[in-house]
C-alpha cells in the first residue's frame, strides 16, 4: 500500500465505496421485494377474507333485527318486509361464505370455516322454524323461541364467524417482526 500512488489509492477507496453501494443496494432492493410480497398477500388474501366474514356478521345481525321487526310488527306488509330482509340477508351470508369457502387454503382455516358452516346450518334450520311460526301468526311462540333457542344459536354463529376475523388478523400480523432492542428509534 505504501508504494502505490495517490491515484491508485483513491481509485481503490472509490471502488470499494462502489462496491459497498451495490451491496446496499441489492440488499434493499430484495427486502422491498420481500415487504412487497407480505404486503400482496395481506392486501389481496388476508384483508378481503376479514371483510367477506364481517359481511357475513352484518348479514347475521341484521336477519337478527329483521325477526325482531317481524315480532314486534302487526301489519302483515311490513311484517312481510321484514321476512323479505332476512331473505336477502341470507343471499349476502351465502355469498360471503362461498368467498370465503374458495381462498380459504390451510388446514386451520379450513377448521375454522367448518365451525362456521355448522353454526350455520343449525341457526339457518332456526330461522326457517321461526319464519314457519311468524306466518302461521303464532307471535308468541315465535318470540320464546327466538329468546330462548335461537339467540344462543346465533352467538354460536357470530362467535364462530369472529374466529375467522381474529384468524385473518392473526395472519396478518405474522409478518411484522418488531424491532430488537431499539427502543431509543421513534
Amino acid at each position: 500500500m505504501a508504494t502505490m500512488t495517490v491515484g491508485k489509492r483513491l481509485g481503490l477507496g472509490f471502488g470499494a465505496v462502489i462496491v459497498l453501494m451495490l451491496i446496499i443496494a441489492v440488499l434493499g432492493i430484495t427486502n422491498m421485494r420481500t415487504i412487497q410480497g407480505e404486503l400482496r398477500d395481506i392486501v389481496n388474501d388476508k384483508f378481503p377474507k376479514t371483510v367477506w366474514a364481517n359481511n357475513m356478521v352484518d348479514g347475521i345481525n341484521t336477519i337478527a333485527r329483521a325477526m325482531r321487526n317481524g315480532l314486534l310488527e302487526s301489519d302483515p306488509g311490513k311484517i312481510q318486509k321484514e321476512l323479505d330482509r332476512i331473505e336477502t340477508q341470507r343471499g349476502v351470508i351465502k355469498e360471503n361464505l362461498a368467498k370465503l369457502e374458495d381462498t380459504i387454503k390451510s388446514d386451520a382455516g379450513k377448521a375454522i370455516l367448518k365451525e362456521v358452516t355448522d353454526a350455520r346450518a343449525k341457526y339457518v334450520v332456526g330461522q326457517d322454524e321461526f319464519l314457519k311460526l311468524i306466518k302461521e301468526g303464532k307471535q308468541a311462540e315465535a318470540k320464546v323461541f327466538l329468546l330462548s333457542t335461537l339467540r344462543a344459536t346465533q352467538a354460536t354463529y357470530i362467535d364462530a364467524v369472529n374466529k375467522i376475523i381474529t384468524f385473518q388478523s392473526d395472519l396478518m400480523k405474522k409478518p411484522v417482526k418488531k424491532p430488537t432492542n431499539r427502543s431509543h428509534l421513534p
